[in-house]
């Protein structure tokens, strides 16, 4: 065999074979290239079946926004946009868009106004920002959903951004969706993803031309905006496509209008194994942008897709296995021809099925928000309605969907059945283009509900007589009751602000109960309203203003706080008595108000509330308030009318403080008049001294010097009235008085009279304030005659001691002058502390000086500016920080005056507490005297216990509680038991009944005057 193969007459065989191989690897190479073809068309058709589903689904979406900008069109209001949007489901019908909303235009002029109004709608806080001057501004109004973290931004400008602007303005002028490029996260409006996109589908104000940009600029109403992530929105695009791509497939989505480091929206997977070098790019037009679609492989080719290069190959000298290589290329590309029909037959059907499937959104969203569709055929005198239309008049499921227009204006109230005709009849005349009316429509069981109607005509003939009209019908039964709601609510709102206005401009309670009524009348929208005060003695209602229609019903009413009383059980006498708000809707019908059904029918009142007025927490009357179409039991209009009535409450208490403080200030006129007549008929001579001259006299004293005229003596100094061997004594105590260093002399010396006589004389000198100067302030008594000088002797010291109490009153009436609201308090914390201190058992030497402590333990407040004394309402925190710092002043002032008692540590430690919480040095037990403790809890129960014109009182009971509460580790327990035992045990009052004429304390005096007296 061998030499066969090796012979001449192989030769031929051989050749035969040479060619046989030649020819295979011919074939074999052709059927490789054949190969490869056919997978490259495969994967760019599939590519564009994909790109052209994903161009559709992204139309799809577009046209939902431009839907929502038709809706918008039509005038929806916020409480239809809900209803709308809701109806659309976003997260099951939109995935990927997580906000839609509403951009009104707004020119600056147009600014305030809609600001009102939104504010009017149930929005206070609204406003527009970012702040600033625009050309123009476009507000954001509506948000879904409502509730989400959008909300937050309502009122925000979409205009002021540059990058949002460009779209809006494209979607204006072109009057399609547009799109923004890939944004920031925007969290206000509920998308955080770094892939934002925001949608803005144009909203044209209805009849206007929008067929060029001008145009369209000139009927723009505002934008409808969807916010979304492009990734999610790309991810639901591609999911369930009827052409899934396979896993080795990379899908990625570039934004090509925005630079190439921020283009890529979408990417799966996010990092590919290994490099990609077969791309296909398909373009996506989505509002004005240039997306496109990028579809990569590693390889083409499958393992398995060679298999018949292989056996060809193998086999390629054998022409049956060549034949049959043909046969299956051919086979194989038939078959690819077939799926190749399938597929783009598939994609037919699948933008049919997204077709239908986006008429279903909006025929459930048209359902979901209650809307009917009609069309009406005005030549055949027929209307043809919506399915859900049938089942919102309450018609049966059996009903026919169409029915003649006589049937279905039979339906509508009679009352606006001739303007309804009107309104089609001037449609059929050509008169209008589109049609808007609001009529009542009877629904089966329930009467007649607001429906608002809106439709266009469609279609015309030759002569333009209309052919068809289309259009919704929405039931607005919510929307008027939501829109009545709001505008009792903003007129209670203005009635609130005149009241506050009144209040504020008051000035005697008879004008500020007649302005208050006439306001809640004029601007609440209320019939009748009056205010009636309790007659202590009787126990009777007394009106006292009224207003409104019906005031005669009040001509000898008979009202009563008695619950016994039927005429006590209505809505005024329980307010009174219990002193709580009564609301009553039944007015006419219910037994509480029986006693005055009669009286009360000619007017037609249905319902009826009473609020208490109260002055210093007691009620003393009440404001009472009819009414035939309110509803008083609604929670805002309750609130509103408590806080009126809260306001007149503080009204009246501050007309008893300002009429309490008219009669401190003349008490305090009479103080002053009665001490400067006790100086000016004193025995002993007076006088101030500053800058070395002396500043005041007293006649006592220019007659012991012989002088006429006290101006014989002012604007001179004292040393001129001293003898030579006098003076440099004098000289030196008057320098250290001045210096700070002596604070208190008494000398024994010669003086000289006018003549240049010498006069005996004993003089008592202290450091002071006059006019907010330092000063010398003195007494001088005659020596002359030495027997006699005993007796003067002892009147001086008594004259010294009454002057020192009644310095010490007047120092207390100076600071209560400053600070009318607590008139009466340090005398009242001065009694309490002396009665304390008795009870404990301490000596009369402690009691003297919890006396005058307790009356001088709030001196520091003179350096208190008034204005924070007097704030009636709540104080800063710098504010507070002054109060505070009246401790320290306190003990600045008395420290330098010489007291037998801790004078002025009572005053620098009666807010310090045990357990060092207390201000101005956080002092902690045995730091604190004994005398400033006792005075802390006199101070705490008076301040707590009293009312003060700017807040009420918590009362004595709460008072006892907090020393109680603090026994021990705030308050020193056997001060806090010496005073629980007076209130609780004893009966002691803090009105101090039981004291002297002018409330001060007598069992506790100054000592006597040689006590306080250093020698010279």
């Amino acid at each position: 065999m061998f030499r066969f193969l090796t012979s001449r007459a192989a030769w031929p065989a051989w050749g035969l074979l040479l060619i046989g191989l030649v020819t295979t690897g011919l074939v074999s190479h052709a059927l490789r290239r054949d190969v490869d073809r056919h997978i490259e068309r495969d994967f760019s058709a599939h590519g564009a079946a994909v790109s052209r589903l994903l161009q559709d689904r992204l139309t799809a979406r577009t046209q939902a926004l431009q839907a929502a900008a038709a809706a918008l069109a039509t005038g929806l209001d916020r409480a239809g946009w809900h209803q709308y949007v809701r109806a659309l489901q976003l997260p099951r019908t939109l995935p990927g868009v997580r906000a839609i909303g509403f951009s009104i235009v707004l020119t600056p002029a147009e600014l305030g106004r809609h600001v009102a109004q939104v504010r009017a709608e149930g929005f206070p806080a609204y406003t527009l920002f970012p702040p600033g001057q625009r050309p123009l501004y476009s507000s954001l109004v509506y948000i879904e959903p409502a509730d989400g973290p959008g909300r937050q931004a309502l009122g925000y400008d979409m205009y002021s951004k540059p990058s949002r602007r460009g779209a809006m303005d494209l979607a204006r002028d072109s009057g399609q969706v547009a799109l923004t490029g890939p944004l920031t996260p925007i969290p206000d409006l509920g998308v955080d993803a770094p892939t934002t996109v925001l949608m803005f589908a144009p909203v044209y104000r209805p009849g206007l031309p929008t067929n060029t940009p001008a145009e369209r600029q000139a009927a723009l109403l505002g934008w409808a905006v969807g916010a979304g992530d492009a990734r999610a929105l790309v991810a639901a695009l591609l999911a369930d496509l009827p052409l899934p791509l396979d896993e080795a497939t990379a899908v990625s989505v570039h934004d090509r209008t925005v630079p190439h480091d921020a283009a890529l929206l979408y990417a799966a997977p996010a990092q590919p194994a290994g490099p990609l070098p077969y791309a296909l790019h398909y373009p996506l037009d989505v509002g004005g942008r240039h997306w496109e679609l990028t579809l990569q492989r590693a390889t083409l080719a499958a393992a398995g897709d060679y298999r018949a290069y292989w056996r060809g190959a193998i086999a390629g000298t054998l022409l049956s296995v060549l034949l049959f290589a043909v046969t299956v290329l051919r086979i194989r590309g038939q078959q690819q021809a077939l799926e190749n029909a399938i597929a783009m037959q598939t994609a037919l059907r699948e933008r049919e099925r997204q077709a239908t499937e986006n008429n279903q959104l909006l025929n459930l969203a048209l359902e979901g928000a209650g809307v009917g569709i009609w069309d009406y055929r005005p030549a055949e005198r027929r209307v043809i309605f919506s399915p859900h239309w049938r089942e919102v008049v309450g018609l049966p499921p059996s009903a026919p969907l169409d029915e003649p227009v006589d049937a279905w204006l039979a339906r509508i109230h009679p009352d606006d059945r001739a303007a309804t005709e009107a309104a089609i009849e001037t449609l059929q005349n050509q008169s209008a283009q589109q049609f808007r009316h609001e009529y009542r429509l009877r629904r089966a069981e329930d009467g007649y509900f607001p429906v608002e109607a809106r439709g266009a005509v469609v279609e015309r003939d030759a002569a333009g007589r209309p052919l068809r009209l289309i259009g919704l019908s929405l039931d607005v039964s919510e929307l008027r009751r939501a829109q009545q709601h709001a505008e009792t609510r903003s007129r209670l709102y203005a009635a609130l602000s005149a009241c506050n206005a009144a209040i504020a401009h008051c000035r005697d309670q008879r004008q500020l109960f007649a302005d208050v009524c006439r306001t809640v009348v004029e601007l609440g929208g209320l019939t009748m309203a009056w205010i009636g005060l309790l007659d202590p003695a009787s126990g009777r209602i007394v009106p006292a203003a009224s207003a409104g229609t019906g005031t005669d019903y009040l001509d000898g009413i008979e009202i009563s706080v008695s619950a016994d009383d039927p005429h006590g059980h209505g809505p005024t006498g329980t307010a009174v008595r219990e002193n709580r708000p009564v609301w009553v809707s039944d007015f006419a019908s219910n037994p509480l108000t029986a006693p005055w059904h009669r009286r009360a029918a000619p007017y037609g009142w249905t319902a009826a509330a009473a609020l208490p007025l109260c002055r210093r927490g007691q009620a003393i009357g009440a404001l009472t308030i009819y009414t035939v179409d309110l509803d008083l039991q609604d929670p805002d209009l309750q609130q509103l009318m408590a806080e009126m009535a809260s306001n007149i409450c503080f009204a009246l208490d501050k007309l008893a403080a300002e009429d309490a403080a008219r009669a401190h200030q003349a008490t305090l006129l009479e103080a002053e008049q009665r001490f400067s007549a006790l100086i000016e008929q004193s025995i002993a001579g007076a006088f101030i001294v500053q800058n070395d001259r002396f500043t005041y006299v007293n006649p006592r004293l220019c007659t012991m010097f012989g002088y006429q005229d006290p101006s014989d003596l002012l604007g001179r100094s004292p040393r001129q009235l001293v003898a030579a061997k006098d003076l440099g004594r004098v000289t030196e105590q008057l320098a250290g008085v001045l210096a700070g260093q002596l604070l208190h002399r008494h000398m024994l010396l010669t003086a000289l009279r006018a003549d240049g006589s010498p006069l005996e004389v004993a003089i008592d000198f202290a450091l002071t304030h006059y006019q907010q100067r330092p000063a010398v302030v003195g007494l001088v008594q005659d020596l002359t005659d030495r027997e006699v000088a005993a007796q003067h002797i002892r009147r001086y010291t008594a004259q010294l001691e009454n002057a020192f109490r009644q310095t010490v009153r007047l120092v207390t009436l100076l600071v209560e002058r400053r600070d009318p609201y607590t008139a009466g308090h340090e005398q009242r914390v001065a009694r309490l502390a002396v009665a304390i201190g008795t009870e404990m058992g301490l000596a009369g030497g402690v009691l003297q000086g919890l006396d005058v402590g307790g009356q001088l333990h709030d001196v520091g407040k003179m350096q208190v500016p008034v204005e924070i004394l007097t704030k009636p309402g709540r104080l800063t925190d710098a504010e507070y920080a002054l109060i505070k710092d009246h401790a320290q002043a306190g003990y600045d002032i008395l420290k330098d005056v010489d007291f037998p008692w801790p004078v002025a540590l009572i005053a620098a430690q009666h807010h310090e507490r045990l357990d060092g919480s207390g201000y101005p040095r956080g002092l902690k037990g045995d730091q604190i005297i004994l005398e400033a403790r006792i005075v802390a809890v006199a101070d705490v129960v008076e301040a707590m216990a009293l009312h003060r014109p700017y807040r009420f009182s918590e009362g004595l009971d709460v008072a006892l509680q907090e020393i109680e509460r603090g026994r021990g580790s705030a308050y020193d327990a056997e001060v806090v038991d010496a005073c629980l035992r007076l209130f609780r045990q004893k009966g002691y009052a803090l009105d101090g009944a039981g004291n002297g004429d002018d409330g001060s304390a007598q069992a506790a005096l100054p000592a006597p005057a040689q006590d306080l007296a250093t020698d010279s």
